[in-house]
């Protein structure tokens, strides 16, 4: 009876942990942007800007067809 539980419990374990693996393995095979981050707004800086000399991957469309590579300036704004 242990044995069966045993292969019960192994057969469902399977089940689970290879699918997600092989979707994790897509997701990671798959482009993703990272924009900048961006700095609070309060009355010391009233203009919204990113963090100060950051790279950063930008896609355009939903399959990122348009990928290019950015860096934001020393002040936190950067240039199309």
């Amino acid at each position: 009876m242990t044995k069966l539980l045993k292969a019960i419990g192994l057969y469902t374990l399977l089940l689970a942990v290879i699918p997600f693996a092989m979707l994790e393995a897509a997701f990671r095979l798959m482009p993703v942007a990272s924009p900048p981050y961006l700095q609070p707004v309060n009355a010391a800086n009233p203009v919204p800007r990113f963090l100060p000399n950051q790279d950063y991957v930008y896609g355009a469309s939903w399959n990122f067809a348009i990928r290019s590579h950015k860096h934001t300036n020393n002040y936190g704004f950067n240039h199309f």
